[in-house]
């Protein structure tokens, strides 16, 4: 269900910055929140050290506090265009406070194969069979 909602999101997202894309230059300008040439790119664990690397990927892509994020959690190449294209849209539009939640470093390679300046991490916890997160893979594949 959760790539379900991301989807949807990005999808929503795509389209609302598309038409605000041709009304004005930079939306950006406007909020105050053209963080491009702001923020710097981050790619690493969650994981590690105790809430270190967390803080790492917040001081190097906040921007005035606020981080945006896609989930891109199959790590087959599933969704993995909608997600550059997302990045694309913003990049566009003048925000680069992004990140990408990856399920493992493998998949962040593949998101920074085609976009080395984007943002992903990973959480290294395994996901046992009977977690949540298997049950939430599952229930996202169905309709």
């Amino acid at each position: 269900m959760p790539s379900v909602v991301c989807v949807a999101l990005v999808l929503g997202l795509f389209f609302l910055t598309t038409v605000q894309a041709s009304v004005t230059a930079r939306v950006c300008e406007a909020s105050g929140y053209c963080s491009l040439g702001h923020s710097r790119t981050y790619m690493g664990d969650v994981r590690t050290g105790e809430g270190a690397a967390l803080r790492a990927l917040s001081e190097a892509v906040n921007f005035k506090k606020e981080l945006l994020f896609a989930c891109y959690i199959k790590g087959n190449g599933d969704f993995l265009d909608l997600v550059l294209q997302f990045w694309s849209e913003l990049k566009y539009l003048g925000f680069a406070h992004f990140f990408v939640l990856g399920m493992d470093e493998a998949s962040c390679r593949q998101v920074r194969e085609f976009s080395p300046d984007l943002s992903c991490v990973w959480d290294s916890v395994p996901v046992r069979p009977n977690s949540m997160g298997e049950r939430w893979e599952k229930r996202g594949r169905k309709g």
